[in-house]
């Protein structure tokens, strides 16, 4: 895949994720990745592989939210195998208060698949309001 293509997944796999659809994200995950989430959250560290990653973040990100997350892209760029984006995510915490974060996120793709992420967001807002 070239630039453009890894980037239209990105675009399509976040699109996804904010109608409830997981499984584009799931199925753009290497089941090698390796995924850094930054900082000192319950969420943060370094997952080595999709399933690690599902069990350590995507399932108790679920569990801490009333609903999904919608992530619009506000910023998608391409170079190679590259992907960066800038984006606004927005969702509600279980005890109803807002959980509106800003991503930085940087992928690495090798065969049409990510092998390689990084996610940089506002730690504070995830310790205060996903406890």
């Amino acid at each position: 895949m070239g630039a453009e293509e890894n980037r239209r997944a990105v675009e399509t796999m976040f699109a996804e994720l904010s109608r409830g659809n997981a499984q584009p994200l799931l199925d753009t995950l290497a089941e090698d990745v390796v995924f850094t989430l930054v900082g000192s959250t319950r969420f943060s560290g370094v997952c080595r592989g999709r399933d690690e990653f599902v069990r350590r973040v995507l399932e108790p990100l679920g569990a801490a939210l009333d609903g999904g997350i919608v992530v619009q892209v506000k910023v998608a760029i391409a170079d190679g195998d590259r992907v960066a984006t800038l984006s606004k995510g927005s969702a509600r915490a279980k005890d109803g208060r807002s959980y509106d974060n800003d991503y930085a996120h940087f992928f690495r793709f090798a065969n049409g698949r990510i092998v390689e992420a990084v996610e940089v967001f506002d730690t504070q807002l995830t310790a205060d309001r996903l406890r």
